[in-house]
């Protein structure tokens, strides 16, 4: 069979970084790493191309008009402990003032939280964090860039990495995963990565991602680590094995438009 690839995108400050694996379905050869670092849109582009049979983004895919994202109580319950790292995204009202709040450079004017806090509420919703709201422009773009894929973004789906680490760990009967920013959480996360995906040399692969010009352009190693876990879930959802956190039927985009199959978590 010829190769196939799948790819793991994580958030680095205003970009992204790809992890995308090649791998041989009949086993004869290694899986191999290769990194993008720029816009969604740019990232996610290879997803257009017929070997490529699913992508993981680490950033919600789909809202809510009321309420809250099932998903994301999914995930905190497997998560335990590590529930701290699933942001709470606010319903689709708080997205639609995030629209008209984006600035021409990137980014969102902080100072309209408390507008989007107000049109969350009123959707059923929490308040909306300083955090969430950071990362409500990434959000967007992340959506433009899917639904700018027409069919073929169907091949992109929402992970989250601590969750697809979790489940690694549990699936190999190891305990719960150190923070990753702790030197025992790299490297447990390097050894779940290898468990999973027989024949990488993480550390090899680590050893070639774009170093960049100035400190804000290096890719973090968990940034890094999180791409590969994306990939690891979005191959998974390739081939049915993946577990789907939360219900989908109610996903909507930002303007409203029904998302069917969105709001959930691939893992």
């Amino acid at each position: 069979m010829a190769d196939v690839r799948v790819i793991g995108v994580d958030g680095v400050r205003e970009r992204w970084v790809a992890a995308t694996l090649t791998l041989d379905p009949d086993g004869g050869s290694a899986p191999a790493v290769a990194w993008t670092v720029g816009p969604a849109a740019e990232v996610l582009a290879p997803v257009a191309e017929p070997d490529v049979v699913a992508a993981g983004v680490d950033m919600p895919v789909g809202l809510v008009e009321r309420g809250l994202r099932s998903c994301e109580a999914a995930a905190r319950e497997r998560l335990g402990r590590g529930a701290s790292s699933i942001f709470t995204t606010a319903p689709v009202a708080a997205f639609r003032v995030a629209r008209t709040r984006l600035r021409a450079h990137g980014g969102l004017d902080l100072a309209s939280r408390a507008e989007a806090d107000a049109a969350s509420r009123a959707s059923g919703g929490g308040g909306v964090s300083t955090q969430s709201w950071m990362i409500a422009a990434k959000v967007l773009e992340v959506e433009d860039a899917v639904r700018a894929l027409g069919p073929a973004g169907e091949r992109v789906v929402e992970v989250h990495p601590e969750t697809s680490y979790a489940v690694m760990a549990r699936h190999f009967g190891l305990g719960p995963v150190p923070s990753k920013l702790s030197a025992p959480g790299v490297a447990l996360r390097v050894r779940l990565l290898e468990r999973t995906l027989p024949g990488l040399d993480v550390l090899t692969a680590l050893a070639e991602v774009p170093v960049g010009t100035s400190a804000r352009e290096r890719v973090p190693v968990d940034d890094a680590l999180d791409a590969l876990a994306g990939a690891c879930s979005a191959l998974r959802h390739a081939y049915g094995q993946a577990q789907v956190l939360g219900a989908g039927t109610d996903a909507v985009w930002s303007d409203g438009a029904p998302a069917p199959g969105r709001a959930v978590i691939v893992v």
